[in-house]
């Protein structure tokens, strides 16, 4: 798992100067037709070439000159993104399911059934595919509406970070035991705790910010009053009635001696 995030990393950081050097105009690329700055990158072409140009999926034309180039590259995003969300709705659909089986959400008992030939949760799968769709209709209706509700994945993230590695910090700092795990930085995992805080909680303040001054009702940044609404329901459930019943995976682990 280390090689391949190191891996990644390097491969990542290829790709970042690469897109970086054939960037081109930046306002050329913000303001692009398309509606997608990545297809844009580097655009120096005639409106009247652009348009034909577009009708035949522009992606990184100026990279390569080429729409057989550009279509081949258009084809590989569309390969990894297919590839991409099959594991994301894999991932979201066990998670609800896990979650489900430990009565922590509403409908827990039609969530956590398995089917009993497949052996997998399709009322999670189902639950989750159906949530996804009512989430991509919202930008039918606004798209400002909907990149908000998608920013709040950014912001729930680096809450599960500041919450996960805060545990771990308080427990080295109390000096209470901790289970041995497959790696370990040792002594100088409390360092990259207190490190890794620091960054997430500047991040995590900067991120709710609105990404202009003074913005008005559709450039403010709506991500916090969502995140509100979502806590504000999560607790009331929780004290309404499923902290009677939900069992915490932590609660099954045997404790350490």
């Amino acid at each position: 798992m280390l090689a391949t995030a190191i891996g990644n990393g390097i491969l990542g950081f290829v790709m970042l100067i690469t897109i970086c050097f054939c960037l081109g105009n930046l306002e050329d690329v913000l303001s692009t037709p398309t509606g997608y700055p990545f297809i844009q990158v580097g655009n120096h072409i005639e409106p009247t070439v652009l348009t034909t140009l577009l009708n035949n999926t522009q992606v990184f034309y100026n990279a390569t000159r080429s729409n057989g180039g550009a279509t081949t590259m258009t084809c590989i995003l569309v390969i990894m993104s297919f590839f991409g969300a099959v594991t994301n709705m894999a991932t979201a659909s066990r998670q609800l399911w896990s979650f489900a089986r430990d009565q922590g959400v509403p409908f827990n008992n039609l969530l956590a059934k398995i089917h009993p030939g497949r052996n997998v949760p399709l009322n999670a799968v189902f639950a989750t595919t159906v949530f996804s769709i009512l989430l991509i209709c919202i930008s039918f209706g606004s798209t400002i509406a909907f990149n908000q509700l998608t920013a709040l994945g950014t912001v729930a993230l680096l809450s599960s970070y500041i919450l996960s590695i805060s545990s771990m910090a308080w427990l080295r700092i109390c000096q209470k035991p901790i289970r041995r795990a497959y790696f370990s930085l040792g002594k100088w995992g409390l360092l990259v705790n207190v490190l890794a805080l620091m960054f997430l909680v500047l991040a995590f303040v900067m991120i709710l910010f609105p990404p202009t001054r003074n913005p008005d009702s559709q450039s403010m940044n709506w991500s916090i009053v969502i995140l509100s609404g979502v806590l504000l329901f999560s607790v009331s459930y929780y004290y309404g009635g499923a902290r009677a019943k939900y069992v915490a995976p932590i609660e099954l682990i045997k404790p350490v001696d």
